[in-house]
């Protein structure tokens, strides 16, 4: 067979050319640490490692996402706390202030606490979180929801719930709104409450009232009004606009049932003298507050007065008491939340390690066997090489 020079040439040239290719694919491998430069080297491996780098990066956005859900759940944690332990005190605050022992004086001491727990309070509610949203606005938490005149406060808010995407169809709510958490509160004992006639004269003071019998509730609003003496006492059903009964026996303490509601007057009422017992309504912890510092700072003395003092602390106290309660069970679903979290930023980093490990067994390099065949390369090179300098300089006239 006969093979001219400038095939001969080419043909060398050619093998010399893949054999440097294939020590530098091996090199450029070596230098990068991996072993799928392009497509074309692994297409199957190059397709899982595209759908793992997605997968990677998706976990990411989870854990992102957790770690700012889980900023603003601490905070609100905290926050509420910290209101739990400001309604506490002001609680112990109003329960100190029904010593008949304490002076006017006193009273106005005790008032100026409540006064400074009223700010507080509000202080905590507007409390902010990590990127300065305010934690219990609503959807409108760019502004403080809260707003102090005095001891009145007001909530400009909205209902809403901000819910975090923490995961694959995983949501939690990381807000509530101020006007559930504060300004809603059910007054009385969550089904009625009691009150009395701020015009009374008598000495009565009434207890929390209770369901005696459900069944026999009708949702209505009822005034217990006394007689001459303060020995009777008529039920009027002020919503039907009738009378229920009158001229019933009284006794100090005595239980008095209306409609399936229940509760108990001590002391001596006067004639005229009401207590109205209604079905409950709605108050912000503020106004419990407000309504309790009102009460202290009145100064009026008397039986009626006292009377009037602590009948207005017991309500004020029916109220901290229930706010505490829906403070209290915010921070414990805070506390759940946080406890979700942690679990799935758990399962995440998880996810992100066996991610990565097969990530790595698809495209990382194997140094050994790189640099195995990058030594086994660079001989064939070498050979390629050294066999064409021998026989390149070889023609017909070296043998005649």
């Amino acid at each position: 067979m006969r093979i001219a020079t400038a095939f001969f040439h080419d043909r060398a040239s050619s093998g010399i050319t893949a054999r440097q290719a294939d020590v530098y694919e091996t090199q450029n491998r070596l230098a990068s640490g991996r072993r799928i430069a392009t497509a074309a080297d692994d297409p199957v491996g190059a397709a899982l490692a595209v759908r793992q780098r997605g997968a990677l990066a998706e976990n990411e956005r989870w854990l992102e996402s957790q770690t700012a859900a889980r900023t603003s759940l601490s905070i609100a944690e905290s926050t509420l706390g910290a209101m739990g332990d400001a309604i506490a005190s002001a609680r112990d605050t109003v329960i100190a202030a029904g010593s008949p022992t304490l002076s006017a004086s006193d009273r106005r001491t005790l008032a100026g606490q409540l006064r400074h727990a009223l700010e507080q309070v509000t202080s905590l509610a507007n409390a902010t979180d990590g990127d300065g949203s305010y934690l219990f606005a609503g959807f409108d938490n760019r502004s403080a929801p809260f707003v102090q005149n005095g001891t009145a406060v007001a909530y400009g808010g909205d209902s809403g719930q901000r819910w975090a995407e923490v995961g694959p169809g995983v949501r939690i709510p990381v807000t509530e709104g101020g006007d559930e958490l504060f300004m809603r509160i059910p007054d009385g004992n969550g089904v009625f409450s009691v009150e009395g006639d701020p015009a009374n004269a008598g000495s009565g003071q009434f207890t929390v009232g209770r369901v005696a019998n459900a069944a026999a509730l009708t949702g209505h609003t009822y005034e217990v009004r006394f007689g001459a003496g303060g020995t009777t006492y008529d039920v009027w059903d002020v919503t039907a606009a009738a009378a229920v009964s009158a001229g019933n026996a009284y006794t100090a303490g005595q239980t008095i049932t209306v409609a399936g509601m229940a509760f108990e007057v001590k002391g001596a009422p006067a004639a005229g003298d009401k207590f109205t017992l209604a079905p409950s309504q709605v108050a912000s912890v503020f106004d419990r507050l407000s309504r309790a510092i009102a009460a202290l700072e009145d100064g009026a003395t008397g039986p009626a007065a006292s009377a009037r003092l602590t009948n207005e602390l017991g309500v004020s106290l029916q109220g901290l008491d229930r706010a505490l309660d829906r403070v209290l069970d915010a921070r414990g679903a805070a506390g759940n939340a946080l406890n979700r979290l942690d679990t799935l930023t758990g399962l995440s980093q998880d996810r992100e390690v066996a991610t990565s490990a097969q990530l790595s067994a698809v495209e990382d390099l194997d140094y050994a066997k790189a640099a195995s065949e990058l030594t086994l390369r660079t001989t064939a090179l070498e050979a390629a090489l050294a066999a064409y300098s021998q026989t390149a300089k070889r023609s017909l006239f070296d043998y005649l």
